[in-house]
This record gives C-alpha cells, sequence and structure tokens, in this order.
C-alpha cells in the first residue's frame, strides 16, 4: 500500500450510538447498549479520541457483550486489503495467539461500511502498555515468531498486497521531500538518503510471508507478568520477508526513543541501538523460529529501512525537527557497527 498523508479535512470524533447501530446492523451480535471512548491501560484512563489520528475507535457493549469497534485507516481503506489483514489476524487468533477475534458480518464480511468509511468489529481485549521490562521484550519477540510459523501455513485470500522494505523506505523520502518543501525547510539529506537506498536491500530469493507492518509495542497490551496479552492493529499488513517485521520491531524496541506511553517519537534522533535489547529480542525470536543464513545476511538492510521509515515518519507527523534530519546519513554506519557485536 502506499504512504499517504492525511486527508484534508478528514474527522476522527466517537462515533454516535446510532452509528454504532447502524454498523453492528451487519453482525449477529446483539443490540447496541452503550458506546465508551475510556478504556483502562495499566490502571491509567485513556482517551481514545487522543489515540484516534487515523480513524474513528470505539468500545461499544452489546447484549452479547463488548467490542472494538473500528475504522479502517484511509491509507488502506479498500476492501481487498482489509479482508487479507482480518483474515490474517482471524488465523493467528485460531491457533491460540492472543489476537482479538475479528467477527464477520451475516453475510461473511470481515467488515462493515457506513459513513462513507470501512469498519471492523473485533473482540475487547485489554492489558497494561508497554513499561520496557525485560519479560515483555521476550514476549512480544515470542509472538512474532510465532505468528510468522502460522503465516506461514494459514489460508488467506488469493489477492495478497505486497511490500519490501526498500520500497517502503523509498515511498517516506518521497513524502517527507515534499512536506519539508511545503513547510519551507532545507533538507538536502533527502538527496543522499536517496543515494544511500542500495544500502536497503531486499533479496527477492528470501521467503515470503505475511508480515504485520507495524509491530510496535504500542500495539501490544501485556499481562502484569510481562506476557503478551493482546496484538492489536494488523491494518499493514502484507506479504513480504519476515525481516521486514524483525527489522521494524528491532528498531522499534532498542533503537527508538518515544515521547510518552504511546507512539510518538521523542524530538532528539537517537543515532544507536541497544544492544543488550536487541539481542534479547532476536534470542528470543529465534528460540521459536531461527533465522536462515541469508535472513541474517540481509537483516541490517531491513533494520536500516525500517529506521529511516519510523524517523520520516516522525517528521512528517511533526514530532521530529528538520534539524534532526541530517542524523539520517548516519545511521547506516550505526547499523553496521550494531551488526558486529549483535550479529
Amino acid at each position: 500500500m502506499s504512504v499517504q498523508r492525511r486527508p484534508k479535512g478528514s474527522y476522527f470524533d466517537l462515533l454516535t450510538v446510532d452509528g454504532c447501530s447502524r454498523v453492528f446492523s451487519a453482525y449477529d451480535l446483539g443490540d447496541v447498549l452503550a458506546i465508551e471512548s475510556l478504556i483502562v491501560e495499566n490502571s491509567v484512563i485513556v482517551n481514545l479520541l487522543e489515540r484516534s489520528e487515523t480513524s474513528r475507535k470505539t468500545v461499544v457493549r452489546t447484549t452479547t457483550g463488548s467490542y472494538f469497534l473500528k475504522q479502517v485507516p484511509w491509507y488502506c481503506a479498500e476492501p481487498a486489503l482489509v479482508e487479507f489483514s482480518a483474515s490474517f489476524a482471524s488465523a493467528c487468533a485460531a491457533e491460540g495467539l492472543p489476537v482479538p477475534v475479528v467477527h464477520r458480518t451475516r453475510e461473511g464480511a470481515l467488515f462493515a461500511e457506513h459513513d462513507g468509511g470501512l469498519f471492523t468489529v473485533s473482540d475487547l481485549a485489554v492489558g497494561m502498555v508497554y513499561s520496557g521490562s525485560a519479560r515483555e521484550v521476550a514476549a512480544s519477540a515470542n509472538v512474532l515468531a510465532r505468528m510468522h510459523q502460522v503465516g506461514a501455513s494459514c489460508d488467506l485470500p488469493a489477492e495478497r498486497p505486497t511490500t519490501t522494505t526498500r520500497w517502503i523506505a523509498e515511498e517516506h523520502i518521497e513524502l517527507a521531500r515534499r512536506i519539508s518543501k511545503e513547510r519551507g525547510e532545507s533538507t538536502p539529506v533527502f538527496d543522499a538518503l536517496c543515494g544511500m537506498l542500495d544500502t536497503v536491500e531486499c533479496p527477492s530469493a528470501l521467503q515470503q510471508y505475511p508480515v504485520h507492518g507495524d509491530f510496535i509495542p504500542w500495539n501490544i497490551a501485556y499481562n502484569a507478568d510481562g506476557s503478551v496479552a493482546a496484538l492489536y492493529d494488523f491494518d499493514n499488513a502484507s506479504m513480504d520477508s519476515r525481516l521486514h517485521d524483525v527489522g521494524e520491531a528491532l528498531v522499534a524496541w532498542a533503537a527508538l526513543d518515544f515521547s510518552g506511553k504511546h507512539a510518538g517519537l521523542a524530538a532528539d534522533i537517537r543515532g544507536s541501538i541497544d544492544e543488550s535489547v536487541s539481542a534479547q529480542f532476536l534470542q528470543a525470536y529465534e528460540q521459536v523460529a531461527p533465522l536462515a543464513a541469508e535472513e541474517r545476511e540481509a537483516l541490517c538492510s531491513h533494520v536500516l529501512g525500517a529506521w529511516w521509515e519510523a524517523l520520516l515518519l516522525g517528521y512528517v507527523k511533526g514530532e521530529i525537527p528538520c534539524s534532526e534530519l541530517r542524523k539520517l546519513a548516519e545511521l547506516p554506519a550505526a547499523v553496521e557497527e550494531w551488526s558486529k557485536h549483535v550479529l
């Protein structure tokens, strides 16, 4: 799926009871009793409206239970993409992974249409937010490995979106370049990055898997013992090397600094990867699903591509100032140095 900027005039307020009832009329999940914008994470009350930068989300209580209603984000709101991502999530849930079940409508679809958007309904699953514990790191890697094992053999729709880490990096460079021109900011680093894209090699011979596409700490809820309570947000699922997820996870857990208990990035770019955390994540992953020799050789490329992607998106969203972007050109050397100690 292409990288897009947020549409002008889009709004992501809380759905009304009437709107929720209209969506739920396509399902056999009972009558809507209440809608809620608040959930509790780690004893903290979280307002879903504050996390609705890409879609409308709400908790719906009905006569049969509690559900999570989510509008599919604009950048992947195509029926074929939703069928693929929801089918992958459903396959993981069926195999016992901590993934909320995505419900089908009476007609068998994995989404319902309302008010110009596509909506999915899943079981409500809550837990604690990521706290940085070693148990959470290992549990996350374990779930990722198990998810890839399920994906290697599960039945999925014939129409399957494909991506590569290099393509995503290219798309983010060009989007950031357009944004910088609109802001009147001088960022010569984009030309340098384009010149270094060959370092983001994605060998086509690598085995293809269904990948999550956004495997970061803030898309996971944890139990008090550090185990994974729920894995969310399969919206970016596609077919690619599993290194797509592994590289993105290593960056998210070991190379990014967040501004709080959410995906927003801190303004200062850190130009290093935490060797201890990344080694722990890789070890826990490979205890379940070892990487082949050719995958280990290609991992650095995926780490670099994912690092660029995350930081460029942070710039587009206004989290990272233009003055910090020069550090992006230093990341290939940082990844190479990291690989000497960890790989």
